[in-house]
């Protein structure tokens, strides 16, 4: 008879973390064997497969009741009085609870008293199993007294446990701050509102345990508008520590910008997205941000992101779209300096570069050239195509011509790119040192298939101010009495003589600019706005 395996993740009502002291605990799942020779669904057969995670913690109790006697050291107690009872069932591994006797459930089940240390921390595991049940159980973890009397502070943990069909396990491991020294008296309490089947406690274990060390933060990224000067993080809390247990509080934030504390958030919610906007230390330039999360004195490793200090908040306006056809495929140009074979014109919008086994890879395709300016940001888009089993490496540039030799910088890398079909590709953004024309190049330099490359487009970005989301208007105006030039956006100013000599070039400013240093003359001021745009006035002083 043939059979093929399949895994799957069994369905449940509640979250499970499975880790556990001083030994292995099982990972809920289930291993499906299906009969390939039978056509009817039912000659799937289901058994469960344990995947194992190791906690570090020091014993203090364990339990899995494989012994003649599983009630042994343990107390059952019928708190609703029902005569129905935690009891010792060979139909399931482990202490059962019938709840099939009883209309309603509220029976407690406890372990030997546990001799635990003030202010320590130790991880309570447990494992559960059912059988015959049609709704879920509802289960908690409570610290009580020798009797089962508890508040409700007392409760520890809650679990609503549902195993489709009775299959697999429910298993959960948690935290636990012992706050006094001595005899703690844990409890399993079931509660249900009605009759269901069983359910089994079939593993239980107490363990000394360190202090919670968080896990980093997750999907950081980062934006930055220059114009206001800020940066803003975002990031999703972790909801675990590295033992994989559940973080009980809340947790602290540290960001840091090129290793120097710049901000710390206080009693951040767990489990939840978050943020953050600030002003950097540094005003243009790249700068690494790291966020750390932070319980007490433990710090988790921290994720780190680069941003480039320059760029600004905006919207993306098309500059230059380069489609292409037949006959302006012309203007792009190849150069090969790896063998036989180069980039090709193919069809449509598409240059493609054929893999050839037998050549070095240093082939090259360059963009008719564009007028960008000094001062503006701008963003690249195109598509790419390579092979799922078959990478290539693919650097795009920018330079001053359509040659190798022109090449200023490597904008966007795509080491060992593996891509089936075109995905479309977007640059961070990128600016030029002076006015001019520029081309954009696709540089493939180590290549195991063919390349496709199509819908290059070429944008630039229109700034807003940050918070009201209001798009800058460039504008200026000459006051001759104070000799202040206001500037109505963020921009550059440089100053020429009649004779068009530059006078001076002043920073990147917002506001009045004090002109009064110029002797008395005619001067051409040209200011050049972030969004790329320029305008010219003449003064007289």
């Amino acid at each position: 008879m043939k059979y093929k395996f399949s895994f799957a993740i069994l369905a449940l009502y509640a979250s499970v973390s499975i880790t556990a002291q001083g030994s292995s605990v099982p990972l809920l799942s289930a291993v499906s064997l299906v009969n390939t020779d039978c056509d009817r669904a039912r000659c799937m057969l289901s058994a469960t497969m344990l995947q194992l995670k190791k906690l570090n913690s020091t014993p203090v109790f364990s339990s899995d009741f494989t012994g003649d006697n599983p009630m042994a050291g343990w107390t059952a107690i019928d708190k609703n009085g029902d005569g129905n009872i935690w009891v010792g069932d060979k139909s399931i591994p482990g202490i059962t609870y019938n709840g099939e006797k009883s209309l309603t459930t509220n029976d407690l089940l406890l372990p030997p008293a546990l001799n635990l240390e003030s202010g320590k921390d130790y991880a309570i595991s447990y494992s559960l199993r059912q059988s015959g049940a049609f709704v879920p159980d509802n289960i908690k973890i409570v610290k009580c007294d020798e009797t089962g009397n508890f508040s409700d502070t007392d409760i520890i943990d809650t679990a609503i446990v549902y195993l489709d069909n009775g299959l697999g396990e429910y298993i959960k491991s948690l935290r636990f701050t012992a706050s006094e020294t001595g005899a703690i008296q844990f409890a399993i309490l079931v509660s249900n509102a009605e009759s269901n089947g069983k359910i089994s406690l079939s593993e239980f274990k107490v363990g000394e345990i360190s202090k919670p060390v968080p896990m980093d933060v997750s999907t950081l990224e980062g934006t930055v508008n220059s114009l206001s000067h800020e940066v803003q993080l975002k990031w999703v809390n972790p909801s675990k520590d590295t033992e994989g247990l559940e973080i009980k509080d809340k947790l602290d934030i540290e960001i840091y910008e090129d290793d120097v504390l710049v901000k710390t958030l206080l009693d951040r919610s767990i489990g939840e997205g978050d943020a953050c906007t600030f002003t950097p230390h540094k005003t243009d330039g790249m700068a690494t941000f790291v966020v750390k999360t932070k319980i007490g004195d433990a710090y988790s490793a921290g994720v780190s992101i680069v941003l480039n200090l320059n760029d600004v908040e905006g919207e993306m306006v098309l500059l230059k779209a380069f489609d292409v056809n037949s006959a302006t495929a012309k203007e792009w140009k190849t150069e090969d300096y790896g063998g036989t074979s180069s980039w090709v014109y193919d069809y449509g919008n598409v240059f493609s570069l054929i893999y050839n086994l037998n050549q070095k890879d240093d082939d090259w395709l360059f963009s008719p050239k564009v007028e960008l300016t000094k001062g503006t940001r701008y963003v690249a888009t195109y598509e790419l195509k390579t092979s799922m089993d078959y990478s290539s490496s693919i650097d795009f540039t920018i330079g001053t011509d359509q040659t190798r030799s022109a090449v200023k910088e490597i904008v966007c890398q795509h080491v060992a790119l593996n891509q089936n079909g075109f995905a479309e590709f977007k640059t961070k953004q990128f600016s030029v040192d002076t006015d001019g024309t520029y081309s954009f190049g696709f540089h493939v330099y180590d290549d195991n298939y063919s390349v496709s490359m199509r819908n290059l487009r070429i944008f630039y970005i229109n700034p807003i101010i940050s918070g009201d989301m209001t798009t800058i208007v460039p504008t200026m105006a000459y006051d001759r009495h104070s000799s202040e030039l206001r500037v109505g956006a963020r921009a550059r100013v440089d100053v020429y003589d009649i004779k068009g000599n530059m006078i001076v070039s002043l920073p990147v400013v917002v506001g009045n600019v004090n002109l009064s240093f110029l002797v008395n003359g005619v001067y051409i001021v040209k200011v050049t706005f972030a969004n790329g745009n320029a305008e010219s006035l003449k003064i007289v002083k």
